[in-house]
C-alpha cells in the first residue's frame, strides 16, 4: 500500500512564511511532552511543560489518499529556532500554542509570508 504523506515530519517555521499562498490547512496536535536527540551523544531528552500540563503543538495539515483511494489527513509540526534554554539540546523546537491563541491559530486568513487574506 502506497501512501501519499508530507516529505518530512517538520515544517520549519520560516519555509512556510517565505510562502506565497496561504498556509496548508492549520491544525493542532495534544501532546503532554515531546523529544529531541542532543547531539553529538545522542541523548535523548524528554521535553515539557511544568506541572505535565498538556501541550498544543501548531501543525499544518493536508488531505492524502491511500493507493486504494482511502482518504486521510496527514499533518507535519511546525517547528521553529529553540528557547534558549532548550538551545543546548537541540537547535529546533515545536511551535506551541497556548490556549488564549489556539482560535486564531486555526482560523487566520494570513497568508504564509504574514499578510491577511482577502
Amino acid at each position: 500500500m502506497r501512501i501519499d504523506m508530507f516529505p518530512s515530519i517538520n515544517s520549519r517555521s520560516e519555509r512556510l512564511a517565505r510562502g506565497r499562498g496561504p498556509l496548508p490547512q492549520r491544525a493542532i496536535v495534544p501532546a503532554s511532552y515531546w523529544r529531541e536527540m542532543q547531539k553529538p551523544q545522542k541523548l535523548w531528552h524528554h521535553l515539557a511543560l511544568p506541572d505535565a500540563e498538556l501541550l498544543g503543538l501548531a501543525a499544518v495539515a493536508r488531505p492524502g489518499r491511500t493507493e486504494d483511494g482511502a482518504e486521510f489527513v496527514c499533518y507535519s509540526l511546525v517547528m521553529h529556532a529553540a528557547a534558549a534554554h532548550i538551545a543546548d539540546v537541540h537547535d529546533r523546537m515545536p511551535v506551541l500554542v497556548p490556549p488564549g491563541f489556539a482560535e486564531e491559530w486555526l482560523t487566520s486568513s494570513a497568508t504564509a509570508g504574514g499578510q491577511a487574506g482577502d
